[in-house]
């Protein structure tokens, strides 16, 4: 089976939606399946190098880079809805794939779509430049009930995107398909204390702490957090640090900063940028908690890494949240400060649900692999051939 796959997403970053591009595309390039995989990229090189060594080593992977550069939004729009058509022609593709909501208006072959989420409907707005609000505009209006429509076959990788879609644009049931995302093996419980320490320490991380992992824009919901963390001290004195990754120069974190300095929380809430792998996994295992109080999330993966690697996990009730979580952590509507504040004090308060959230945070995160989300996605592209072929209705 010869698949396409669109790989824009791998130069733009490596977490989310790229993270799982990354483990569908080495997956299906295993000799077991019989896939041969047509990575096709834009010119300009990956997020970050050690993606190309790994697909490069890989012989299945066959890379194909055009000479559109992919700078503006309408250049990458024409690409991924025009131009990828003619690539997938002249490639003889067998089925084509895009992992990011979308796939060509006119392709010669079966296309299957990842809608990953629906955050330009559901969470708060990033900007409300007029180049934004155009391209919002164009995305809900024009490329999802288009790409919805003409794909054979949409995947999510949750229950709550995929009712989603069939409540705000009427897409029938039976053509979205739930396949929960994986986590890496990197994410794990580390034996070795002292790598955990050093990473700590230059961080700037002197003291007990709760952990906050996301990028910081307004649906992730840090200020709701930091008021929450307020109430919390109250309960714990100053115990505690809240450490909160993702930090940048946006108008949002300036407002995060306003809201910690107006709460006395200097000295208390630790702004980090982006931290690489390495360091993250030190970070969860370091914590005494992970709290994610997003307001929408597609899929929340976050969440499984801090299940793997042994951290009790206290997180928003919305969105897909909920499902991947179950009964291995706490769920808080991610609009009550009162309830989060109560629900952090309960774990940290209390060693053995603290422990015992922890055991059963192990043991649902077994439930999410990446072999498994590629074992589902291969059936579902031969499921879309033998349609193709007339073995279905």
């Amino acid at each position: 089976m010869r698949i396409g796959i669109n790989g824009r997403v791998l130069q733009e970053s490596i977490s989310g939606i790229p993270r799982f591009t990354l483990a569908l595309v080495e997956g299906l390039a295993e000799p077991e399946t019989g896939c041969e995989v047509h990575l096709f990229l834009l010119n300009r090189p990956f997020a970050e190098a050690w993606v190309q060594e790994r697909l490069t080593s890989n012989p299945r992977i066959i890379q194909h880079f055009s000479r559109w550069s992919g700078n503006s939004y309408l250049s990458r729009a024409l690409w991924d809805l025009v131009f990828l058509g003619l690539e997938a022609k002249r490639h003889r593709l067998d089925l084509l794939y895009g992992p990011s909501f979308t796939v060509p208006w006119i392709a010669p072959c079966p296309t299957v779509v990842m809608i990953y989420d629906l955050t330009l409907s559901k969470a708060p707005l990033l900007s409300r430049r007029p180049s934004w609000l155009l391209f919002k505009a164009f995305h809900l209006c024009v490329l999802l009930p288009t790409v919805t429509r003409s794909a054979e076959a949409i995947v999510t990788c949750s229950e709550s995107t995929r009712e989603d879609l069939v409540r705000d644009y009427g897409v029938p049931m039976a053509r979205i398909h739930v396949i929960y995302g994986g986590v890496e093996e990197s994410f794990r419980r580390l034996e070795d204390d002292g790598y955990v320490n050093e990473v700590l320490q230059r961080l700037g991380i002197r003291r007990p702490y709760i952990l906050n992992p996301s990028g910081m824009i307004p649906r992730k919901n840090q200020r709701m957090l930091i008021e929450a963390f307020a109430r919390f001290r109250l309960l714990h004195a100053d115990r505690y640090q809240l450490v909160m990754t993702g930090s940048n120069a946006s108008h949002y974190v300036r407002q995060v900063r306003q809201q910690i300095k107006h709460f006395g929380l200097d000295q208390d809430v630790l702004l980090l940028p982006f931290v690489q792998e390495q360091e993250l996994v030190a970070l969860y295992n370091g914590a005494a908690l992970c709290v994610y109080p997003s307001l929408y999330e597609g899929f929340g993966l976050p969440v499984l890494e801090a299940m793997a690697c042994g951290v009790p996990v206290v997180a928003s009730s919305a969105s897909s949240l909920p499902e991947l979580v179950e009964d291995a952590g706490l769920l808080v509507s991610p609009r009550d400060e009162e309830a989060w504040a109560q629900a952090m004090y309960s774990v940290l308060s209390q060693e053995y649900l603290r422990r015992e959230l922890a055991a059963r945070g192990l043991q649902r995160v077994r439930k999410f692999t990446w072999q498994r989300a590629v074992e589902r996605t291969l059936q579902l592209f031969r499921a879309v051939l033998e349609v193709g072929r007339g073995g279905g209705s």
